[in-house]
């Protein structure tokens, strides 16, 4: 399960991030889209950039909604509940299948949030979880186009893929997000030729001892809640 995250990269450093046509900290990048900002608390339905290819075949970041929505769909709820993709079977779920083809993206996150469970089952104990880096992760993900058949709106969905967990995380959830390495981003964009199975290769746990996690107030728990004071540590970091 990933179901909260947080970005904090500029509209440049995220076209220099992922190699985007106009990187430059020269303003070449343009401006960014008025509803892009970064998070500490980025929740589903929420709308968050993402890399993927344009119609060219070049490198683009995108604002999109998470909660991914098949063409398919009657209307916007199914979303909420496509927020995860599972890597095991994404390439056969009917929800999945055809993004899995033809529109993979990359998510970009500086940490996402776990709740650890405790001896209190109404009490859950959260997590933020990054790189030892510090570097910002980035996510395998899903997207989709989807028009609403009463209105004609048109909506742009994504999903964050998963897998099993690594030694650390297992000891928070029984699921991870598929973090991809740099040299992994062409193959999973499309930008080199793969079959379905060398892209299912890819959907693997990251090496636990190249990440990190530690405990963070309970406010995180509310979306409203969104400051840097959320990722302070409130204890020691989790031992794999």
């Amino acid at each position: 399960m990933c179901g909260r995250t947080t970005h904090d990269l500029s509209w440049p450093e995220l076209h220099a991030l992922f190699g985007v046509i106009g990187s430059a900290e020269d303003g070449t990048a343009g401006p960014p889209p008025n509803d892009f900002r970064s998070s500490w608390n980025i929740a589903p339905t929420t709308r968050n950039p993402i890399c993927r290819l344009n119609r060219d075949g070049a490198r683009e970041i995108a604002i999109l909604r998470w909660g991914l929505v098949p063409s398919w769909a009657k209307d916007l709820k199914i979303g909420a509940q496509c927020i995860n993709a599972v890597g095991e079977t994404v390439a056969g779920k009917p929800a999945f299948r055809a993004a899995f083809k033809s529109r993979r993206c990359l998510v970009p996150a500086r940490l996402f949030y776990e709740w650890q469970k405790t001896a209190d089952p109404k009490v859950k104990k959260p997590y933020a979880i990054g790189l030892r880096s510090g570097q910002p992760m980035v996510f395998a993900g899903l997207w989709e186009w989807w028009k609403d058949p009463t209105g004609g709106e048109e909506y742009q969905t994504y999903a964050i893929v998963t897998t099993t967990p690594n030694d650390l995380m297992a000891k928070l959830h029984n699921r991870m997000p598929v973090i991809l390495a740099p040299e992994d981003w062409p193959a999973w964009l499309g930008e080199v030729e793969t079959t379905p199975e060398q892209r299912q290769a890819l959907l693997r746990p990251y090496a636990a001892d190249q990440m990190t996690a530690w405990p963070v107030d309970v406010r995180v728990g509310n979306v409203r809640n969104n400051d840097a004071d959320l990722v302070v540590p409130i204890g020691e970091p989790l031992a794999a």
